[in-house]
């Protein structure tokens, strides 16, 4: 039962108190750790689909920061969902792939990480559209499903910024 601040009284079952007071101890779980510490404790895709969904604080971006950055900040765009998810999953034996797509006229721009899983497509972002399990054929299918006409295939920090976990500089 809860009293609101015109003395509405509104009811709150158990049930969504507690999966509420979970999910706030979870996110200081992972406050409380540093980002190495989160690298090592995440181990599957869904771990890091639920820490890029809650913990990352959704913002529009002007730059791309480091996963090490994204961490201190819990602040990001698609595109550091991305980074996010790449990193969480990168010790794990999960390549730091994303699939880069833009809409026909090439102004609406998204990412998401790419994973592979018994020969189907994965898929983890900032959106929860965007949290699809491996169910796809291609990689022109999950573009498709996610509304996008254009796509490619895209290597997080080859030949650029290969830190792109630990550095503390933005990666763009």
């Amino acid at each position: 039962l809860y009293v609101g601040l015109a003395g509405a009284v509104i009811w709150v079952g158990s049930h969504f108190v507690n999966d509420i007071s979970k999910h706030i101890e979870r996110i200081n779980h992972y406050k409380n750790m540093s980002y190495r510490e989160v690298i090592a404790e995440i181990k599957t895709p869904e771990e890091a689909e639920w820490y890029v969904r809650n913990y990352i604080k959704p913002k529009t971006m002007r730059r791309i920061d480091s996963f090490r950055l994204i961490h201190e900040n819990r602040e990001g765009d698609c595109a550091e969902a991305t980074v996010a998810a790449a990193a969480l999953l990168s010790d794990n034996g999960f390549p730091p792939t994303y699939l880069g797509m833009e809409d026909k006229k090439g102004k609406t721009r998204h990412a998401v990480f790419l994973y592979n899983q018994d020969e189907k497509w994965g898929t983890i972002g900032i959106n929860s559209s965007d949290n699809q399990p491996p169910k796809f054929s291609s990689l022109e299918e999950i573009a498709r499903f996610l509304g996008y006409e254009r796509y490619r295939l895209g290597t997080i920090g080859e030949g650029i910024i290969p830190d792109w976990i630990t550095t503390d500089r933005t990666l763009g």
